[in-house]
């Protein structure tokens, strides 16, 4: 990911705390699995940016913040946004042979996205697919809105 966004962005990996004077004039803050707990006055200000418009993106892998030793939760859950402590299991083998590179072709709740890929989002061959491997699940209420699912083949199903 660093290097493809290389090309476009300035990109400057941080391991110090988060403070509002670091997060002048940055467009995007990507937690890539973040192993460790952020502290209230970290959420403070991330929870800040955000609200003054700043964008943030988490990426989370299979076992969620049990796994990763993390406290995300507590930031995305005022947005609406839950990261669960599971996996997602394709439970039909095709293209890929691990069961958790699961190959999701009926998971695109927003019929937009299938509309920009130029796919219909009437039949299950012509739908969008994309793979997501050692993926956890989210639980996406109000005022998130969930774009993705899991899907019929995947366990947890349509998650």
């Amino acid at each position: 990911l660093n290097s493809r966004l290389k090309v476009h962005w300035t990109i400057k990996q941080q391991r110090d705390d988060i403070s509002s004077e670091k997060l002048k004039n940055v467009a995007v803050v990507i937690f890539g699995l973040p192993r460790e707990k952020f502290s209230v006055s970290e959420f403070n200000v991330l929870r800040t940016y955000i609200e003054s418009g700043g964008s943030v993106l988490v990426m989370m892998s299979e076992g969620g913040e049990a796994k990763c030793n993390t406290n995300i939760n507590f930031l995305l859950e005022e947005f609406g946004v839950i990261v669960n402590n599971d996996t997602v299991v394709r439970s039909v083998y095709h293209k890929y042979f691990h069961p958790k590179e699961a190959l999701i072709a009926n998971g695109v709740l927003n019929r937009e996205l299938n509309r920009a890929s130029r796919k219909s989002h009437t039949s299950f061959e012509g739908s969008l697919s994309f793979v997501y491997p050692y993926g956890v699940t989210l639980t996406a209420q109000k005022p998130s809105v969930a774009v993705l699912s899991s899907g019929s083949t995947s366990y947890p199903l349509n998650r």
